[in-house]
């Protein structure tokens, strides 16, 4: 059976996966709605419902490992009942789907916090509960940001050679690897400083770097 923080590493793993296909399919939903072609497979980058079940499911087993109990419903729900409840169900089909999706984005960091008192629970070897799980939680993002590479290839390009890097990254999507291309990332370099969070991607968190 995998470790504790086997676990951890895999769900989180799979949420940043997740969380790059969201962002990739609302920005064809966005393009759609104001007439343009979406840019890039628009089937093959749709949100599957397996897909979604199975992170469900990781995260239900994840609960009921560490805590004994299925998550509660005001601490965790599924996707799709959180994401329909809050959509504005007044627009039409393409904005309303935006706009599902943007809490969709809400969803995993929700997610990600749920992940992250569960983590304080215990620690990552089983043992008994700490007095302190904040101190706990805090040991555990720095083992999770050192064993996982987020990225198979991370593309590092000038404004001029966007177009060139765009061409590659779909090439590189289209074959199934994971890519860091800025326009794929847009929900999660909000608010970060640029010049520390790229540097950490370049040098940790991808395992190569394609630099134009």
């Amino acid at each position: 059976m995998a470790s504790t923080v086997q676990e951890l590493i895999g769900l989180t793993k799979a949420l940043d996966r997740f969380e790059t296909r969201v962002v990739a399919y609302r920005t064809m939903l966005r393009d759609m709605s104001f007439g343009r072609k979406p840019d890039g497979d628009f089937d093959r980058t749709a949100i599957t419902a397996g897909e979604t079940e199975t992170i469900e499911s990781l995260i239900r087993r994840l609960s009921v490992r560490m805590s004994g109990n299925e998550p509660d419903e005001t601490e965790w729900e599924p996707l799709h009942p959180y994401c329909s409840r809050n959509e504005d169900k007044k627009k039409d089909w393409a904005d309303q789907n935006y706009e599902y999706f943007r809490w969709a984005l809400i969803w995993i960091q929700k997610t990600r916090t749920y992940i992250e008192y569960l983590s304080g629970l215990q620690s990552a070897e089983g043992d008994p509960r700490e007095m302190n799980p904040l101190k706990h939680i805090a040991q555990l993002d720095e083992k999770l940001d050192e064993a996982v590479t987020r990225y198979d290839v991370a593309l590092s390009f000038a404004g001029e050679d966007r177009s060139h890097a765009r061409q590659i990254a779909e090439l590189l999507r289209s074959a199934e690897f994971s890519v860091f291309y800025d326009e794929y990332e847009k929900a999660t370099l909000w608010g970060r400083n640029l010049y520390t969070h790229l540097s950490d991607v370049y040098q940790n968190k991808a395992q190569f770097c394609l630099m134009f």
